[in-house]
């Protein structure tokens, strides 16, 4: 199933539903609701993308990631939601539990967009490793001459352009709950 969801404020849209067994989530696309709301109407419609804690018990191949570092990354991203974008990764199935695999990379305003970065966050530290999505195999070791960040959101301070960063500082906070918010109900890196 492909779902897609804009996030406005504080309420989420489901814009896009694919693959569903029926049309009977239809009515809900394109209507604003807060995020709560939005996961009971898709939960009863049978269109369940939010795991209980306790899902992995019940999903072959899961590994749940440390939820507090997860959590945390999950913040940084809803800070940097509207001026980076964020894509799955293969090797973050196979990084294990505490550490955290996913690509990133800057809005541009030119048409051509940069490349996706792979990037390593653990409880410890944030950084750009030496490997892509298309290496043989994973390194965790960060580029050369990288600086050492505690997290997500000041690698994203440092790394990124003037204009990103302007973005991130005047980000609302409304827009950042609400995207955080989905992110945990997901939990797209622990399941994804």
């Amino acid at each position: 199933m492909i779902v897609e969801f804009i996030i406005k404020g504080d309420k989420v849209c489901v814009n896009q539903l694919q693959n569903g067994a029926t049309e009977a989530q239809q009515d809900i696309v394109g209507n604003y609701y807060s995020p709560y709301q939005l996961r009971k109407l898709m939960c009863n419609g049978g269109v369940d993308l939010f795991p209980l804690h306790d899902a992995y018990c019940y999903i072959d191949g899961a590994t749940p990631k440390h939820r507090a570092a997860e959590n945390h990354l999950y913040h940084c991203m809803a800070l940097l939601s509207t001026s980076h974008s964020f894509s799955w990764s293969r090797w973050n199935l196979l990084a294990g539990r505490r550490n955290l695999v996913l690509q990133m990379r800057e809005f541009l305003e030119k048409k051509r967009q940069q490349d996706y970065s792979l990037l390593l966050v653990t409880p410890q530290k944030a950084c750009i490793v030496e490997c892509t999505e298309m290496s043989q195999s994973f390194s965790e070791e960060c580029v050369q001459s990288m600086r050492f960040y505690s997290d997500l959101y000041h690698l994203a301070l440092d790394q990124g352009s003037f204009s990103a960063i302007g973005k991130i500082k005047n980000v609302h906070f409304t827009l950042v709950e609400t995207v955080f918010e989905m992110l945990a109900m997901t939990r797209v890196l622990s399941y994804s």
